[in-house]
């Protein structure tokens, strides 16, 4: 019987090899378009489904597999999941190719088989969610309960938006909506979640405190207003909605030092974790960044600071925190798994250079999209982009090559 390590591992690897491809994809398209070759829109949306459906998607959902069975006596059924994966899977690359042929029968079935999926994951998560105690429920297992819900709405606008696509009358609004209950509802959500769960020690931290459960109903309460009212086309009622989710974030901010355990104690352990502070500490800073700008773009839209609100949520929030938690998931995954052969590991293999190497490279490349977007200079920003997506593409191919349960057997 496969064991609920394997597919996780099988979930974190599938996850890089879509940073890997999207990444690839993004470096050739961004060259074409500085030399002003015409790309169509399809490819740029297969990019962007790649990366968030696919890497983004399949990498939270491995983490959260992750932390159930790190909390329940047995291991959770994985048969669901080694569904989920071949299901997901195919809808990913059906409607990524979908866009790029711009035809409507395969992204019909490849975003059916996308909301097949999330409708799967969701009966999944209330299966694992329901089988823990009371007091276990209102942490992170609740982030990822919400999140999924965000999940959900998500695919359904972007179904919507799909044959919208067909007949090239996407309205921006739509657009907006599907864009937010993607990244501030169900990947931000979720990876506010798991910084709790994984921040303390070896073992996923589940409980939880009164202000981190007022925390993530604010945060929910703020990205439902969100979604809405961007559908309903208010957009002069959005400043206030920005000030409910920056409340949201400020509690959650204040709760999670007090929340479950602060350290480890095995030594090893507690010393590599003090590598992936960098990200925290860089994607903290452009989550908050990217709220404050949150305002500017509702006071002033669609002509506020839309570029630099953009780069930091994703290059600097989302890209951060999802590698932070793979780089440190993946490994021990590895060794959990290979802990009964007997192989010896190097001391760098739960936290090689490289890894420290990535944050760098992706802090340096943001800033010269940012410098780049300010000065309005488009070698600049072109400049910027190349590097954070050779990074990506670069980290990706070294992960899957260096963290293969066959290779250390």
């Amino acid at each position: 019987m496969v064991s609920a390590n394997t597919i996780i591992l099988k979930y974190y690897r599938t996850t890089f090899w879509y940073i890997l491809l999207s990444a690839i994809l993004g470096f050739v398209l961004e060259i074409m378009h500085y030399t002003g070759i015409h790309v169509s829109l399809g490819w740029f949306l297969a990019m962007v489904h790649l990366g968030v459906i696919g890497a983004l998607t399949f990498g939270l959902f491995g983490l959260f597999l992750r932390l159930f069975s790190g909390q329940i006596s047995v291991d959770p059924d994985i048969r669901p999941f080694q569904s989920l994966h071949w299901l997901l899977n195919s809808g990913v690359i059906l409607l990524s190719l979908g866009f790029i042929l711009h035809t409507g029968w395969i992204l019909g079935i490849g975003a059916a088989l996308v909301i097949l999926s999330v409708g799967w994951w969701g009966i999944q998560y209330i299966r694992l969610y329901s089988s823990l105690k009371n007091n276990l429920r209102t942490g992170a297992a609740l982030f990822g309960a919400f999140a999924s819900v965000g999940l959900l709405i998500t695919v359904i606008i972007g179904g919507y938006a799909i044959h919208s696509f067909m007949s090239n009358s996407v309205s921006p609004t739509v657009r907006l909506a599907h864009i937010h209950a993607g990244l501030v509802g169900w990947v931000t959500l979720g990876l506010l979640g798991l910084g709790v769960a994984f921040r303390g020690s070896d073992s996923p931290v589940l409980d939880s405190n009164g202000i981190l459960r007022s925390a993530v109903w604010v945060w929910f309460a703020g990205v439902l207003l969100l979604v809405g009212l961007m559908l309903g086309k208010r957009f002069s009622l959005l400043m206030p909605v920005a000030g409910i989710i920056l409340l949201g974030f400020l509690g959650y901010g204040y709760s999670m030092p007090k929340t479950g355990k602060s350290g480890s104690d095995n030594k090893e352990s507690t010393g590599n974790r003090k590598g992936f502070v960098p990200f925290i500490v860089i994607g903290s800073i452009a989550l908050f960044l990217t709220l404050a700008l949150g305002f500017d773009v509702a006071a002033n839209y669609p002509n506020g600071q839309n570029i630099l609100h953009m780069t930091l949520g994703v290059g600097g929030w989302i890209i951060m925190m999802i590698l932070m938690s793979l780089f440190s998931e993946v490994p021990k995954t590895v060794l959990k798994i290979a802990e009964q052969t007997g192989t010896e590991f190097p001391d760098t293999f739960l936290f090689p250079g490289i890894f420290r190497l990535t944050w760098i490279a992706v802090t340096l490349s943001l800033v010269i999209i940012m410098i780049g977007n300010l000065a309005s200079v488009s070698i600049l920003y072109t400049l910027g982009t190349l590097i954070f997506l050779a990074t990506l593409a670069i980290i990706s191919g070294f992960v899957l090559r260096n963290y293969r349960v066959d290779r250390h057997i």
